[in-house]
């Protein structure tokens, strides 16, 4: 059974006999980190505002 998950983290499930397209999931991730470190970045600024 599989649980959703992040599509760069995901496995290909194995079609066509085994013989599978391999797509680089890198720029998907790295977008995704960007969007995690902008999110972060705004967090720490609010609380050091707060913390003022």
């Amino acid at each position: 059974m599989s649980r959703p998950t992040i599509r760069s983290a995901s496995h290909p499930i194995p079609i066509s006999a085994g013989m599978e397209d391999y797509v680089s999931m890198g720029p998907i991730s790295a977008r995704g980190a960007a969007s995690i470190i902008a999110n972060a970045t705004r967090v720490v600024a609010i609380e050091l505002l707060c913390a003022a």
